[in-house]
């Protein structure tokens, strides 16, 4: 096996053991009702009924009443989340966080791997520690 090849498969496996590693925190938490974020069920709320045709709106205001969420927390971006939404139901948007670590931990890897050159554990050694900062793991849960 080549170096180049020998290297990637490192890379796949170091992915894949933290996509599992922030599968558990995230995905079992929820599944558990121990996700406790109030932002988290605003957005869930607001894609909800954004896939659903209705105005984005939340009730988990300190009074209970209904809420705009678009006026209170503007984040158009909750529109390109709804087709994932009949997908993947309530965990939408602890899949994208998820998605967006892993991504976060490749472009740290890719930068590292162009600015070192030939050197081939560096990049590694980056993608674990990127992985393993606490905030990561503070933000899953």
């Amino acid at each position: 096996m080549n170096k180049t090849r020998k290297h990637f498969v490192w890379f796949a496996i170091i992915l894949s053991v933290f996509l599992v590693i922030f599968g558990a925190i995230s995905l079992v938490n929820h599944y558990l009702f121990r996700t406790y974020a109030l932002d988290l069920g605003m957005f869930n709320q607001a894609i909800r009924n954004a896939a659903l045709f209705q105005k984005p709106t939340f009730t988990l205001s300190p009074t209970g009443q209904e809420m705009p969420f678009l006026a209170t927390h503007f984040s158009p971006i909750i529109f390109l989340f709804t087709p994932l939404y009949y997908i993947f139901g309530n965990y939408t948007l602890l899949i994208v966080q998820i998605v967006a670590v892993l991504f976060g931990g490749v472009g740290a890897y890719f930068y590292s791997k162009n600015r070192m050159g030939n050197d081939m554990i560096i990049p590694i050694i980056v993608l674990i520690h990127f992985f393993s900062i606490w905030g990561i793991y503070s933000a899953l849960t």
